[in-house]
């Protein structure tokens, strides 16, 4: 009996030490639970910036011919807070405080907030140019986040195009405001150039279509990127049939300029000969046209005789009352000489007298008077004239 009341005794004491130790532990698991309710003041400062944002449109290096654009960039976040604004950076131009999860429309552009895109619209169109654009993101205490530099080109005008030359024909100047026009080109030769004027980078497209089966040849050629104005040079094969010419001009906005149509059309030049022709070969060996090739060398030669000696004539005697014997002599000592020269003239006539200059000296002897005329030239003179 002493050893079970011990053994109950035991017990007893091990069941009290277990509510014990329960009441302590659910005692204990509510003391926390007041503490939690303080807020904390030494919470720890946000620097960490959201994510860039990552640019959709427009993309990187385009060229654009629309002046009315949209600006698109994927939707960023951020780790600390979920409140986030956007600026938009456009050359110089700042949109600052875009919402990322609110529309907005003001004056000069209007914002569109997605769950996954933000897209800006400007209400304005942009003049031609060339642009850089990107964005800024920032979270409620102002940490930044930019995101990549995209460049982009905006041209609204169409790309020059001019023709310049084809085969004989020069400074055709050729554009798009001109009229149909036609061209003549001879058939029997093998290659015809063509030369054509645009802008670097351009993407000329002609076609060729033969008017007599209507088959169509294309051709295309790219601009290289020159400072200038860059030309082209097309070589076209075409058969004995009128053809017609399409061309067109494509720039890297995809702006296009078109000229009117040529006509291309086949005349065999003629055989004819010419007053004067270029090389022997143009000569028919035949004795009649040699015969006139000749007569006509001849007369020019005459021509140009009586032109020299006219030019050279330097001396007349005029005469008003005609002179009975009409015969006048001339005598005259040329310079550094001592031999006299006489001279049989007519007058009213014009002649040639050699080393006739100034201070020459002339006698003159007129019929049935005497004593002679003695005159001395004073100025000089490419003709002199004397009345009697």
């Amino acid at each position: 009996m002493p050893k079970f009341s011990k053994f109950l005794l035991i017990i007893t004491l091990f069941n009290l030490s277990i509510t014990k130790t329960q009441a302590l532990t659910k005692t204990t698991s509510t003391t926390p639970s007041i503490s939690a309710e303080v807020p904390s003041t030494a919470s720890p400062t946000d620097t960490t910036p959201p994510f860039p944002p990552i640019l959709i449109s427009p993309t990187n290096h385009i060229y654009l011919n629309n002046p009315q654009l949209n600006f698109i960039w994927r939707q960023t976040t951020d780790l600390n807070s979920n409140t986030l604004t956007y600026t938009l950076h456009l050359n110089q131009q700042i949109y600052p405080n875009l919402p990322s999860h609110a529309n907005l429309i003001k004056t000069k552009y209007h914002a569109l907030a997605k769950t996954d895109t933000f897209t800006f619209f400007l209400n304005q169109p942009l003049p031609d140019g060339s642009y850089i654009w990107y964005v800024t993101a920032a979270d409620a205490n102002q940490n930044q986040a930019n995101s990549a530099i995209f460049k982009f080109t905006l041209d609204t005008q169409p790309p020059q195009l001019t023709l310049n030359t084809f085969d004989q024909h020069r400074n055709l100047n050729l554009n798009p405001s001109n009229t149909p026009i036609s061209l003549n080109f001879n058939p029997n030769l093998t290659t015809h150039h063509l030369t054509l004027i645009t802008e670097p980078n351009a993407l000329i497209n002609l076609t060729l279509t033969n008017l007599f089966n209507s088959q169509s040849q294309s051709f295309s050629q790219t601009c290289p990127p020159t400072p200038n104005p860059c030309r082209l040079t097309f070589n076209l094969s075409l058969t004995s049939t009128p053809h017609q010419l399409q061309i067109s001009a494509f720039d890297q906005a995809h702006n296009s300029a078109n000229l009117p149509s040529i006509t291309l059309i086949p005349i065999i030049p003629s055989t004819s000969p010419h007053f004067l022709p270029a090389t022997l070969a143009q000569l028919q060996p035949t004795s009649q046209n040699l015969s006139l090739y000749l007569l006509l060398l001849l007369a020019i030669i005459l021509i140009l005789l009586l032109i020299y000696k006219r030019k050279r004539l330097n001396f007349i005697v005029v005469a008003p009352v005609p002179l009975k014997p009409n015969i006048i002599y001339l005598s005259h000592l040329p310079p550094h000489s001592s031999k006299l020269k006489t001279y049989k003239l007519k007058p009213n006539r014009h002649y040639f007298i050699p080393h006739l200059q100034s201070r020459s000296t002339l006698t003159i002897h007129l019929p049935n008077q005497s004593p002679p005329l003695v005159l001395c030239v004073l100025s000089p003179s490419s003709r002199y004239q004397i009345r009697i």
